[in-house]
């Protein structure tokens, strides 16, 4: 019993952790806005069942950010979206920013809001991040440059 309640309590101080890293990703990247918007919007709830280590987790979307639970909201008989995935799979989705590893993901829900969940896991990926960044460092001379990648 008492390693369960330890298990639960470093489950929630994980959980504060990566809910204030996502809203002060949201505050500074627009692009990521945008994507969680319309899930926000909504008011979804997506559910991530990981497999090792064997954990469920709700994200409820809201227009003040991103909640992180280990327990589906109050008044929320189901989620709207269900990820099933080991966890070194969701890392991969976030860290690499590449639609194959998105794609990957088993999602199960409405295909809209699957849709719009891939949409926001792609544009969380890392390297995203570090371009936003790197832009915002800059400031306006990024933009008056082409991009040379395309």
């Amino acid at each position: 019993m008492k390693r369960s309640t330890l298990s639960h309590s470093f489950l929630n101080i994980i959980l504060v952790f990566i809910e204030s890293a996502l809203t002060l990703l949201l505050r500074l990247d627009p692009e990521l806005r945008k994507a969680a918007y319309p899930l926000a919007k909504q008011g979804t709830v997506v559910a991530l069942r990981l497999y090792l280590p064997h954990v469920e987790i709700f994200a409820t979307f809201s227009t003040k950010g991103v909640l992180l639970d280990a327990q589906l909201p109050i008044g929320r008989s189901e989620p709207d979206v269900v990820i099933n995935a080991y966890s070194i799979q969701v890392i991969n989705a976030i860290t690499t920013h590449d639609s194959e590893t998105t794609e990957k993901l088993q999602m199960r829900g409405e295909s809209v809001q699957v849709q719009l969940v891939k949409q926001f896991i792609m544009q969380l990926g890392l390297g995203n991040l570090i371009q936003g960044l790197i832009r915002k460092i800059k400031g306006g001379k990024g933009k008056s440059k082409p991009t040379d990648a395309e």
